[in-house]
Order: C-alpha cells, then structure tokens, then sequence
C-alpha cells in the first residue's frame, strides 16, 4: 500500500505502533513516523477510537457538561460517545431511554428540559465519567479461541455480549451491542427472542473475523429457547 500511494506522490505519514522494535524497523526503511519519541506516545485515534499506543489500550474522551440541556444537545452528546465496539453500550443506553421519553413526550429540539430530566441527565452524566476511564485491550489473543455469547431483555432494553475464552481460560469482551425497546409494542420473551436473533447476527460477524472454535449461547428465556428450539411455525414474532 504504501508503495503504491509513494508512486501516486501520496506518502503516508505520522505512523504509530505501540512495539519499539517495529518502530526502530519502519524507521529504517524510511517511515514517516510521529515525531514524539517511542516511549511517550499520545492517545491517537483510529477508525474513530481513542488508543493509546504505549499501553496499546482503547479509551475513551470525556465531554464537558452543559449548564442547561435540551432534546438537542442531549442528542449531541449521546452521539459524542462513539463506541463502535458497543463495549460500553450499557451505560449509553439509559441516555437513549431518556432520548426515546423526550419522543414519546413530544418536547421541542430547543426547549429547556425540566429539572427532573435535567437531574437524570446529570446523574447519568457524573456515572459516564467513571465510565469513560475504563481501558480495553486493543490486541485480543484469537488464535483457536472459544466464544461465549449472552443476551438478555427488559421492557426497557435488550442486548448481547460476545467474550472470547483465552488458553488461560480468562475471558475478555470482544463486542457488545444494545438497543431501546420500542414504546408498547413487543411482549417480553419477544424482545428476550429479538435479543438472541441481534446476538446469533452479531456472533457470524465475530465469526468471520476471529480464529474462534465454537461459540456457546446463554439465554435465561425459557420461552424464548422453546421458540428457537422448536419446530413448528409461530408466526412473525418480530
């Protein structure tokens, strides 16, 4: 690639890795690197993630509070959290919950939350930034990995997480994703069944792209693995 952009007068430049010895390499095969030296490198971003390239860490940037909010900058800052991994989608969905209330309510993009949302988006806000210093690995051993996937629902909320079993038998979540339940329209094993039918999706993409063995599947919906598990037609459930 970099030959190829070299030859179109296109260098790539400000390359980052976080080994020492890759580093001293591509510098001698004429590298553009950043200019701060190996052992204090900054938090750079890639394909949208904060990484920190001398622990080789993914992080996450905090956003300062607003004085007053309203349905817009609410919008603003849930999207302000760019988590493409889903690994901290727990947290960001009770802002989304308080997002689809605010739908259901009818307020205007520009008007002045009352003070019990405003206390709740506080609230949520004080929790994100413990949340927001949380540190993932970049760099997952998956070479002949097994899988472990959960899926659970509520009225509220449904969602799944996928963690990879290391040969030391330790377990690290490799991705995660949730959604807002719709307002009133799925029953509870229906949206315990939307969950396992989002986390089967999510676990093929996981598939494609991981050296994993097996995947194990975990649902506490007995109604839900009835569903799955049998024969007959129900209908659309979805």
């Amino acid at each position: 690639m970099k030959l190829i952009l070299d030859e179109a007068k296109l260098p790539l430049v400000k390359w980052v890795t976080s080994s020492t010895k890759v580093s001293k390499k591509l510098r001698s095969l004429d590298f553009h690197m950043r200019e701060e030296s190996d052992e204090n490198l900054p938090i750079v971003k890639i394909l949208g993630l904060n990484w920190d390239p001398d622990k080789d860490t993914i992080t996450y940037k905090e956003r300062p509070e607003e004085k007053e909010y309203t349905k817009r900058l609410l919008c603003s800052l849930v999207a302000s959290v760019f988590d493409s991994l889903g690994l901290i989608s727990p947290a960001v969905l009770e802002a989304k919950l308080i997002l689809q209330q605010l739908w259901i309510d009818k307020v205007g993009w520009d008007k002045v939350l009352n003070s019990e949302i405003q206390n709740k988006i506080i609230k949520w806000h004080e929790k994100m930034k413990e949340v927001l210093r949380l540190k993932f690995p970049r760099w997952i051993y998956t070479l002949s990995t097994r899988g472990t996937f959960f899926c659970d629902a509520s009225p509220k909320g449904y969602g799944c997480a996928i963690y990879v079993v290391l040969p030391d038998d330790k377990r690290e979540l490799v991705i995660a994703k949730s959604r807002v339940a719709p307002a009133g329209v799925l029953t509870l094993p229906k949206l315990e069944l939307t969950a396992a039918l989002l986390g089967v999706r999510l676990s093929k993409y996981v598939r494609g792209r991981y050296s994993v063995e097996r995947i194990r599947y975990y649902s506490d919906s007995q109604v839900a693995l009835s569903w799955i598990t049998s024969e007959k037609t129900h209908g659309n459930l979805m």
